[in-house]
C-alpha cells in the first residue's frame, strides 16, 4: 500500500548514514520497489540492499533497473525468491550496462529462463564491475547456461557463478564447467 512504501521511505531516509538494508520477508511490493527506487537515486551511502522473499514482480524490478543506470554506491542488490521473470532480468541486465558499481546481483528463486539468461549473458560481455551473479533455482536450460559459458570467455570480472537447481543438464554444465575451470579462483555452482 502507499501507506507502507512511505513508512519504507521514511525510515530509509531517517537512516541516510545506513550502508546496508536488509528487508527480507516484509512484504515488499511493487510499489514500495519503486519507492525504495526512486530513494537510491539520491541516496550516496547504502552500498548492499536485500529485498529476498518479498512481492516484488517485474515492475518493482524495472524501477530498481531505472535507479541502476544512476546509483553509484549500491554494490549488492538481492532479490531472491521474488517474482521476477525474464523481463525484469532484461531490465536489471540493461541497467548494468552503464553500472559501474554492482558487483553482486542475486536473482535465485525466481522465474527466470534462458532469455532473461541471454540477456544477462550479453551484458557480462560489456559488464566490468560484476563479481557475482546468482541464479540458483530459476528455469534456466541448456541453451542459458551455453550464453553464459560464452559470455564468460569474453567477461574476465565475474568470479563467481551459481546456477544450481535450474533446468541444466550435463551438457549445458560441462560447458560452463570446461571455461570456469580455466579461470584462476572462479567458483561455479551448477546442476
Amino acid at each position: 500500500s502507499l501507506e507502507e512504501a512511505k513508512a519504507v521511505t521514511d525510515f530509509v531516509k531517517a537512516h541516510a548514514s545506513v550502508k546496508r538494508l536488509n528487508l527480507c520477508c516484509c512484504k515488499i511490493n511493487d510499489l514500495c520497489a519503486q519507492a525504495l527506487a526512486d530513494i537510491l537515486r539520491v541516496n550516496s551511502t547504502l552500498q548492499g540492499l536485500r529485498l529476498e522473499k518479498n512481492q516484488i514482480t517485474d515492475v518493482g524490478a524495472q524501477a530498481l533497473a531505472d535507479t541502476l543506470r544512476v546509483n553509484t554506491t549500491l554494490k549488492l542488490l538481492s532479490l531472491d525468491g521474488n517474482q521476477v521473470t525474464d523481463v525484469g532480468a532484461q531490465a536489471l541486465a540493461d541497467a548494468l550496462r552503464v553500472n559501474t558499481t554492482l558487483e553482486e546481483l542475486t536473482l535465485s528463486l525466481n522465474e527466470i529462463t534462458d532469455a532473461g539468461a541471454q540477456a544477462l549473458a550479453d551484458t557480462l560481455r560489456v559488464n566490468t564491475t560484476l563479481a557475482e551473479l546468482d541464479l540458483d533455482g530459476n528455469q534456466v536450460t541448456d541453451a542459458g547456461a551455453q550464453a553464459l559459458a560464452d559470455a564468460l570467455r569474453v567477461n574476465t570480472t565475474l568470479q563467481r557463478l551459481f546456477i544450481k537447481r535450474n533446468k541444466i543438464t550435463d551438457v549445458g554444465a560441462e560447458a560452463l564447467k570446461d571455461v570456469c575451470n580455466r579461470r584462476k579462483g572462479f567458483e561455479l555452482r551448477v546442476t
